[in-house]
């Protein structure tokens, strides 16, 4: 399905020009050229102002004078203030990639990402060459390679900054100039165009398979697109499927649609289509959406045209709850009225709306939101006095309009696209959580233990029909709800945190039976194996194992190794083995207990599964963070624990 990529929005020239990669090319000549004649200029004037007007009163402003006539000694003053210059715009730099909120490499990822982007957009706009997966998965190549070569660029410089800040005189702005020297200039312009060219001549569907092995977080994964690729000879469904389906599912025993099917329409009226993915084993169809990648099941797609349906004739069936939702809805905070109105606003910019306030298509945009929005919030009213009728009104508002709430600070979450209940339980119960803890209405145990079901089967039923994003969340929400519902006087809890460890292995083991040719559990047979799996009392045995951790004090055993491994592997950090921080992390190794010892390989394997374990959940931003801790479990605590430990 072919998009016209006019409607992509990609990142302004002046956008990309102004970043800080762009401002620090010192070792550009013609830059520095141009740079030194101005400056020069303004030195010489200075110069003039200081002799010609006789300030110099004493001997050493006179030797001064002398000093500055001189051209030769004024170009060094230049170099030398233009080298400072470029050594603190590197600093700046590293500041900012250490403080991106999506991880170091995808500072410099996200500045690759805006060039590729606008290169495509511009180069193919209007010829509908690339569809959507082919466009994003291409831009995700090129974040990934040039983001690679920015960064390893901007190390060799903040590396050689660091060196010459600390070394004063002629021999640290010497060195610090020779190592710019040897560097290529990093053109992003140029790098970006080279990148867009290797597939020029290509078609969309080959230039994404040439590019695959980068698109992927893992080489599971990567695999996996191959597998499927060889089935259907289409990068689109490969991309989509290797990317949205559990990890842990075998692709090979998976029956590929090689059609688009009409999914519908969404909220706005805008037309889907989508893929299908079938396991004759367990029955179950995933379907890959072409709009917006996403991949969800069959039980899940269901679910959400269920509700839309429900909120298309609210207006015909139930007008009395379209008055209720806009009740709920003006009900909110201005806070999250505004937060709300900037979401709406992006929305309409990434679809390729005008950004002109007084745009006729933008204002449409928002009132049709808005409406959706007030339309879903009274349709889950509705839900929730229909399904639990012995709630007041007062508890079904709240619960709802808390739904609306945390959608606006979960805009991408979908969380309110199947409604509210037992449809959606896990979401539900954290809505009733935050309308109990704002204090409009009291906790109500009946309506919990509905939404949980027989021991908590509903949640694993509602997380096994989520996509990957919405697991994330889910998982996210299980998590809050655990820390809302433990009395923080006695520690007594729902056991929350060990549910949801029961719904990911349940999970796990429905797949995996499902991979064999076998009749897969069903989902009573895993949860209950899985519950099994912990033991009897197994909420005691989860906070036993946590006083256990805490009163051996790992935490800052792990936190030590972590941040002496980083220091050892990222000379970027500027945490010098010198330096004092680095010493005190050091002698926390040193000074283990024996106790500490004999503990530290069981923690590290307990936290190298479960970070196994999450990173096939999470969104690719979020990845490098958890794939460096757990690179640094498998390759480096052993050894730092081998070499400075030494009471053994």
């Amino acid at each position: 399905m072919a998009i016209d990529m006019s409607k992509v929005k990609g990142a302004s020239s002046t956008e990309y020009g102004e970043s800080l990669l762009g401002q620090i090319q010192e070792s550009n000549e013609r830059i520095n050229a141009q740079n030194n004649k101005r400056a020069e200029k303004d030195v010489w004037k200075n110069i003039g102002l200081n002799v010609g007007i006789g300030l110099v009163n004493n001997y050493q402003e006179n030797e001064q004078a002398k000093f500055l006539a001189l051209e030769g000694n004024a170009s060094k003053i230049l170099q030398t203030k233009n080298v400072y210059t470029g050594a603190t715009l590197a600093t700046e730099e590293e500041e900012a990639a250490q403080a991106h909120e999506e991880g170091y490499n995808s500072y410099f990822n996200s500045i690759a990402e805006k060039g590729v982007r606008e290169k495509l957009t511009s180069q193919y706009a209007g010829q509908g060459v690339y569809s959507k997966v082919q466009l994003e998965g291409l831009v995700k190549s090129g974040a990934y390679n040039l983001g690679e070569r920015l960064r390893k660029a901007h190390q060799g410089r903040y590396k050689a900054a660091q060196d010459y800040l600390e070394t004063t005189g002629e021999g640290g702005k010497t060195a610090y100039l020779d190592i710019l020297k040897k560097q290529k200039p990093t053109d992003l312009k140029g790098m970006v165009n080279n990148f867009v060219g290797s597939f020029t001549g290509l078609t969309g569907g080959e230039a994404l398979n040439s590019r695959a092995e980068e698109i992927f977080d893992s080489s599971e994964k990567f695999k996996n697109y191959q597998t499927i690729y060889q089935q259907t000879k289409n990068s689109d469904i490969a991309v989509l499927f290797a990317e949205g389906l559990p990890e842990k599912l075998d692709p090979a025993r998976i029956v590929y649609g090689k059609t688009a099917i009409d999914l519908g329409e969404d909220e706005l009226g805008n037309k889907r289509h989508g893929l299908t993915a079938y396991n004759p084993s367990s029955g179950q169809t995933w379907i890959a959406e072409l709009g917006t990648g996403e991949v969800t099941t069959e039980t899940s797609e269901k679910q959400r045209n269920n509700f839309s349906l429900i909120t298309a004739g609210l207006e015909k069936t139930y007008p009395n709850f379209v008055v209720r939702g806009e009740g709920i809805a003006g009900a909110l905070s201005p806070e999250l009225k505004k937060e709300l109105s900037d979401s709406i606003g992006a929305e309409a910019t990434d679809s390729g709306i005008g950004t002109h306030s007084a745009n006729k298509q933008r204002i449409a945009y928002h009132e049709a939101k808005n409406k959706q929005l007030q339309n879903q919030t009274g349709a889950m009213a509705l839900q929730l006095h229909s399904q639990f009728p012995d709630m007041g009104t007062d508890q079904v508002d709240s619960i709802a309009g808390a739904m609306l709430s945390i959608h606006i600070k979960n805009p991408k979450s979908k969380i309110m696209s199947k409604g509210v209940g037992q449809g959606n339980p896990i979401v539900t119960f954290l809505a009733e959580t935050a309308a109990v803890g704002s204090g409009n209405i009291k906790q109500n145990n009946s309506f919990r233990g509905k939404l949980l079901g027989a021991d908590g089967i509903n949640f694993f039923t509602a997380y096994k029909n989520a996509s990957k994003n919405e697991r994330v969340f889910l998982e996210t929400a299980l998590d809050t709800i655990h820390e809302r519902t433990t009395d923080s006087q006695s520690g007594q809890s729902l056991g929350i945190d060990v549910l949801k460890a029961i719904v990911i292995e349940a999970e796990n083991l429905q797949i995996l039976s499902g991979n064999k040719d076998v009749e897969p559990l069903s989902d009573i047979d895993a949860f209950v194996t899985a519950r099994n799996s912990f033991g009897t009392d197994l909420q005691a045995q989860v906070e036993g194992a946590k006083k256990a951790e805490a009163e051996v004090g790992m935490k800052a055993v792990f936190n030590a190794l972590s941040i002496v491994a980083t220091a050892d592997n990222d000379p970027s950090l500027g945490l010098s083995s010198r330096s004092k921080d680095y010493k005190e992390n050091i002698d926390i190794i040193k000074n283990m207990t024996s106790e500490q010892k004999n503990h530290f390989e069981t923690e590290k394997n307990k936290r190298i599964k479960y970070l196994e374990d999450i990173l096939p959940k999470l969104d690719y931003t979020q990845r490098p963070k958890y794939r460096k801790e757990l690179t640094q479990l498998q390759e480096n605590y052993d050894g730092l624990v081998n070499q400075y430990y030494k009471k053994d």
